[in-house]
């Protein structure tokens, strides 16, 4: 499962909060955010448009920590943390 290539960004229509993505194709339409307030809708709509950078973020410190870690230790809580999260994310 591949979630869609491109930058998200949060748009803001009126008090529609929408997450789009620049993709080759153009601009593609992700998701419409919902909630109780408009200060919630407004933070899950952040949460969500940086989602591919918050798990790419995780992969480049996941393989950070991967390469300074001795080869016969086991990995540590927050590296296990990490991988449940990426597989988690790409629904593995």
């Amino acid at each position: 499962m591949k979630h869609t290539q491109g930058k998200w960004e949060l748009s803001i229509k009126g008090v529609a909060f929408y997450i789009e993505a620049d993709t080759l194709n153009g601009e593609e339409h992700i998701a419409e955010v919902f909630g109780h307030s408009v200060s919630e809708v407004e933070a899950n709509a952040r949460l969500i448009a940086s989602a591919p950078e918050l798990l790419e973020a995780l992969e480049e410190c996941l393989d950070q920590l991967s390469s300074w870690q001795d080869n016969h230790e086991e990995d540590t809580f927050t590296m296990k943390r990490a991988k449940e999260v990426i597989n988690k994310a790409r629904g593995v």
